[in-house]
């Protein structure tokens, strides 16, 4: 979505969501795998937590 606003794609973030993101399937969380949920969510926070400066500053740009 990104990438089709920079390049005129979509005129907006709005309309890339508008035009892209369909919701009309539901996931639920399998709570057998809950481990793994665990540990993966554990590395996104680091992720997260080292790039939320960038992130913030891109979220500036529109």
């Amino acid at each position: 979505m990104l990438a089709g606003v920079a390049v005129g794609e979509y005129s907006s973030y709005k309309e890339a969501v508008e035009n892209t993101v369909k919701d009309d399937k539901v996931y639920y969380p399998d709570s057998s795998n809950g481990k793994q949920y665990d540990i993966r969510y554990s590395i996104y926070k680091d992720i997260y937590s080292k790039n939320k400066n960038l992130l913030h500053r891109i979220s500036k740009l529109d």
